[in-house]
């Protein structure tokens, strides 16, 4: 008997199939067998919080793991923010609601293979501030660095932060990738909340 999960699942798969920029390379009802049968070149892996014999959070830690160019896309029922963090502390480059609509998440598939994040600004902020720092540890960024850092925290592309910062889109990614590899850190997302809990960012007013 095929239950509510499964069916979910398969349907989902189906409907990104669909889509011509975007490949289907395995579908899996269970922790277990998205570990069994994810390709170890997969871009983007959309990871159910919820699932039959783990949680979403498990499941990205052993998938970056394993994969450790692999994006995490998690599916969520709630805006949690204890969720939130902590699947970001694991890698993970976003979410999007189990209840958007599906443009919503085959964006957020395409922007994750692209290396953004996906969260909502409010989403964000209120991570961004449960997490912040009192004390600023050792700084291992570059002022450059920190300018590239604090666009991230705000949620800007990497186009959107190199017309701010008036420098190249290249040059802008491959301060980000510094910034990562700096802050041991798997995606934007995780690499912002690892600087907020360092102290390492200034978490100014929003634009």
């Amino acid at each position: 008997m095929v239950d509510d999960h499964e069916m979910f699942v398969d349907l989902l798969g189906q409907r990104l199939a669909q889509e011509p920029d975007i490949e289907v390379v395995a579908t899996a009802g269970t922790g277990a067998a998205a570990l069994a049968t994810i390709p170890a070149d997969v871009d983007v892996v959309l990871c159910d919080y919820h699932l039959p014999d783990t949680d979403g959070v498990t499941l990205t830690e052993a998938l970056l793991a394993a994969i450790p160019s692999a994006h995490v896309l998690m599916l969520t029922s709630s805006g949690d923010d204890t969720v939130l963090i902590r699947a970001i502390s694991a890698g993970c480059s976003g979410f999007v609601s189990k209840t958007a609509p599906l443009d919503d998440v085959t964006d957020g598939i395409r922007a994750a293979a692209a290396g953004e994040s996906i969260i909502t600004p409010d989403e964000l902020a209120s991570v961004l501030t449960r997490v912040a720092a009192r004390a600023k540890s050792d700084d291992p960024l570059t002022p450059r660095e920190h300018d590239v850092l604090e666009q991230m925290a705000r949620g800007r592309s990497n186009q959107d932060i190199a017309a701010t910062l008036y420098v190249a889109v290249d040059t802008t990614r491959n301060h980000v990738s510094s910034i990562l590899r700096k802050l041991e850190s798997h995606s934007k997302l995780e690499a912002v909340v690892t600087a907020a809990r360092r102290g390492l960012i200034d978490l100014g007013p929003p634009d």
